[in-house]
């Protein structure tokens, strides 16, 4: 990656490649962009669609197809066996993205960026049989507050094991950051809490789905799923602030990036650190691990990534 970069995302997009997300620090603006590594060669892979944003949140799998938001105002889908890509039109802008667990039902946010500012969630199905998108689900959240600085923002997504409900994170600055709980089928608000500290928070799910933590300032929060009751609160062992989090596909452990530069591995029943890792590249931004849970990933400041082997 770019000097002077933060690798703000990490994740696996297969057993063997990694997708990054990176903000590129220049004088007087900052600039995203997306790439994917080859880990076994570390060799950079080629876009797999030339009509994927370079903007918004990732590419995700459904099956042999990859789904990611369009250039324009859309959504698009690519099979790279066949070469075939279906454009689905949205009439708002997808930013965040993510598939519910059975690839056929993709979730957004959506942002028309006005004041008073109007934004919101919405789905297509997708069917990989028929590639073809379908109807979904449109839910307009309105901040009308006249004195609102910046218009609502979604800063998290993603779905729950059980395919029926999905975890956003959403704020503005009239309001603190809160955690919630929405309905696949309607987008409807199921369960909410809010989050202290005004930092865009990290979150990560349980793979069994009982669990929703937040990372934020020097802080894990740990939430039932059901209803978003707070079970536990985990502090930073030093001062410095948590920047990201993921939870290996055991269930075991949850693995914590912050600005001390270090990866830590938190056992989730003791909640207490069993590994510490360490590396000479700047402070920890992001983490993931590959879906089998034998490789880890993380990305620093300094748009170094480390990828290793997973021991524990």
């Amino acid at each position: 990656m770019a000097k002077k970069a933060d690798i703000t995302h990490v994740s696996f997009f297969s057993a063997t490649q990694v997708l990054l997300t990176a903000v590129t620090k220049e004088p007087h603006r900052h600039r995203s962009s997306r790439s994917l590594w080859d880990v076994t060669t570390t060799a950079r892979v080629p876009p797999a669609i030339p009509t994927f944003s370079a903007h918004s949140f990732g590419e995700l799998r459904s099956g042999e197809w990859c789904i990611g938001a369009a250039t324009q105002n859309g959504l698009a889908a690519h099979h790279p066996a066949t070469g075939r890509t279906v454009v689905e039109p949205t009439d708002t802008k997808p930013t965040h993205i993510t598939l519910t667990p059975d690839g056929r039902t993709v979730l957004f946010c959506w942002s028309l960026g006005q004041r008073p500012s109007q934004n919101g969630f919405a789905s297509r199905s997708w069917s990989p049989e028929a590639e073809a998108f379908g109807a979904g689900f449109r839910v307009a959240t309105v901040v009308s507050d006249d004195n609102a600085l910046q218009t609502y923002r979604c800063e998290a997504l993603l779905p729950l094991p059980d395919g029926n409900r999905f975890v956003t994170v959403e704020w503005n600055w009239v309001f603190l950051p809160k955690l919630v709980v929405r309905s696949v089928s309607t987008g409807e608000a199921l369960a909410a809490a809010s989050i202290a500290g005004r930092e865009a928070p990290s979150v990560g799910v349980a793979p069994d789905g009982s669990r929703v933590v937040v990372a934020v300032l020097k802080s894990l929060y740990v939430f039932s799923a059901d209803d978003l009751e707070q079970e536990r609160h985990i502090k930073n062992d030093g001062r410095k602030h948590f920047t990201g989090i993921a939870f290996h596909p055991s269930g075991r452990y949850l693995a914590a990036t912050s600005n001390d530069q270090t990866v830590k591995l938190y056992d989730t029943e003791s909640w207490q650190v069993a590994k510490t890792y360490t590396w000479d590249v700047g402070r920890m931004r992001s983490v993931a691990f590959s879906p089998d849970g034998t490789l880890a990933a993380a990305g620093s400041d300094t748009g170094k990534v480390v990828v290793w082997d997973v021991d524990v």
